[in-house]
C-alpha cells in the first residue's frame, strides 16, 4: 500500500509538522525505514558501487578548485561550483580545463557570490542563482541576460526538463497582516524564465525578517524516472524532519519516513539530531545526519538491512580523506559522485587538484 498526502498544484502552504502527523498516523512497515543508531558498522563505497570512474581535474593557474559546492555533468563537459572562490569552472569529460563561467563584480552578468547553478544542455544555457537574481550564460561562457523576479534563491535543478527554483522569503508579510513569516517556495520556471507554478513547502511565523540557508543541501534525488525531495532544517526546533517526498507534476507526496523519532528531546524543546540529507536511489536510502558528530545511515532496500556509520561511508581507497559526502547526479540513472584529493597524490610535493569520482550504484 502506498499512502500519499497530496498537495495542490497552485501556491499552497504546507506546515510540515501537521503533514508529518497526518501521514505518520497511518504509517506501516512499507512507509517507514527503521534506523538503528545503537550499533555501528563501516561500509566502503565499494560495498555500494557497481562501477567507479575517476576524473582527475587538470591543474592550471586558473583551474585550482577548493571546496566544491555542486557539479553538473553534460555529454561534453563538467561544470563545477568552486564554493571558496565563488566561480563556475568548466572541464571536459577527461578533466581538461576549458574555461571559467561568469566573473565577479556588480555589473550585468557579474556576481560576487552565488548559491547554486543548473545546466540546460539542450538549450545551451547555464543558470546561476546569485542571491535574488537569475543570470543566464551560454555553455561557452557568453552572458545572455538577467532575471530579477525572484527572492533569495537557494537551489536550482532541472527535473524532467523543467527548471526548479527553491527560494527563501525571510520576513514575508501578507497584505493586511502584521505577522511575519519565513517561506520556502519551490517554483517551476517556463522557457521564458517566468514563474509557471509554485508550492510553498514551509511557512514559519517569525518575529524579525531573518533566516538561515544550507548552501550545499541536496534537495532532489532520483531513482529510475521518479524524483524525490527532502527539506533539511539545521536549526534547533522540536521536530525532526525525517520524511522523504516524491515529486511529480509539481506535487509533493509523502513517500517514506526515516524513523529518527526517538531522537526528539521534548524537555529541551528541540531535536537531538539534524538530518542533512535523505537521498533515494534504486536500491538504497542514504541519509547524512548530525548528532554530536557526523553520521551516515544507509538502508539496503533489497536486503532490508540498515547500516549506521560514524563519520560516513569509507572512500579511503580513492582519496586522501577517510570519508566524503555523496551527491546525486540528477541527469543520470542510479548515479552519485564524490570529490577529493586523489590517493595517488599522497607523496606528491605539489598540491594536487581534486578528482571527481562518478559512482554507478548496485
Amino acid at each position: 500500500m502506498t499512502y500519499k498526502c497530496p498537495l495542490a498544484k497552485s501556491v499552497i502552504t504546507i506546515l510540515l509538522a501537521h503533514l508529518l502527523y497526518a501521514c505518520n498516523s497511518t504509517t506501516n512497515d512499507q512507509t517507514v525505514v527503521p534506523v538503528d543508531i545503537k550499533s555501528f558498522t563501516q561500509l566502503s563505497i565499494l560495498d555500494l558501487a557497481k562501477d567507479i570512474e575517476q576524473i582527475p581535474l587538470e591543474l592550471t593557474e586558473n583551474s585550482m578548485v577548493g571546496n566544491i559546492g555542486k557539479i553538473e555533468f553534460t555529454a561534453n563537459a563538467i561544470f563545477i561550483h568552486d564554493f571558496n572562490s565563488s566561480r563556475i569552472l568548466a572541464f571536459d569529460n577527461n578533466g581538461k580545463f576549458l574555461r571559467q563561467i561568469g566573473k565577479k563584480g556588480e555589473g550585468p552578468g557579474e556576481f560576487n557570490y552565488f548559491n547554486s547553478f543548473a545546466v540546460d544542455e539542450d538549450q545551451d544555457l547555464i543558470y546561476v542563482a546569485a542571491k535574488g537574481k537569475l543570470i543566464l550564460y551560454r555553455l561557452n561562457g557568453a552572458f545572455v541576460k538577467e532575471v530579477n523576479t525572484f527572492n533569495f534563491i537557494n537551489y536550482l535543478a532541472f527535473v524532467k526538463d523543467e527548471l526548479k527554483i527553491f527560494s527563501s522569503y525571510f520576513g514575508y508579510q501578507a497584505q493586511g497582516s502584521a505577522q511575519l513569516y519565513n517561506l520556502e517556495i519551490l517554483f517551476t520556471v517556463n522557457s521564458a524564465n517566468e514563474k509557471k507554478d509554485s508550492v510553498v513547502v514551509k511557512k514559519i511565523p517569525v518575529k524579525s525578517p531573518s533566516g538561515t540557508v544550507f548552501p550545499q543541501a541536496k534537495y532532489f534525488s532520483r531513482s529510475n524516472d521518479q524524483y524525490y525531495f527532502y527539506l533539511p532544517v539545521l536549526i534547533p526546533e522540536n521536530l525532526i524532519r525525517d520524511t522523504l517526498y516524491s515529486y511529480s507534476n509539481n506535487e509533493l507526496s509523502f513517500y517514506k519516513k526515516i524513523d529518527f523519532e526517538s531522537q526528539v528531546n521534548p524537555e529541551a524543546k528541540r531535536k537531538s539530531i539534524n538530518i542533512k540529507s535523505i537521498i533515494k536511489t534504486d536500491r538504497y536510502y542514504i541519509s547524512e545526519f548530525l548528532k554530536k558528530g557526523d553520521f551516515v545511515f544507509v538502508y539496503d532496500i533489497k536486503e532490508k538491512e540498515g547500516f549506521h556509520m560514524k563519520k560516513g561511508i569509507d572512500v579511503s581507497d580513492f582519496i586522501l580523506e577517510k570519508t566524503a559526502s555523496l551527491f546525486p547526479i540528477l541527469n543520470e540513472s542510479n548515479a552519485l559522485y564524490f570529490v577529493g584529493k586523489p590517493l595517488e597524490s599522497a607523496n606528491d610535493s605539489d598540491e594536487p587538484n581534486a578528482s571527481i569520482f562518478k559512482v554507478k550504484l548496485k
